[in-house]
């Protein structure tokens, strides 16, 4: 399901565990991982989809996932999974 920014559920008090995988071809896999607070997770989403075009994806109440197409061959993707 593609969520628009407004109904993204993210509960901005729990924390967040954050993986973002970029791909290049020819390149390894570059891994970040972090842990955020919901408020700080829905404002990365907002600031990155405002600079770029992005896709959202909430199919889990507990999970939100961003992926974008740079120049169509890097690719990236965060995905914001709640800690219970």
């Amino acid at each position: 399901m593609r969520a628009l920014t407004q109904d993204i559920a993210i509960e901005d008090i729990a924390p967040y565990y954050l993986l973002e995988v970029t791909r290049q071809p020819g390149q390894k896999d570059e891994i970040t991982e972090d842990v955020m607070s919901g408020a700080a997770v829905r404002e990365a989403i907002v600031l990155e989809l405002a600079v770029g075009t992005g896709e959202i994806e909430q199919n889990d109440p507990s999970e939100v996932v961003v992926r974008w197409t740079h120049r169509g061959q890097t690719t990236r993707s965060c995905t914001y999974s709640k800690v219970c």
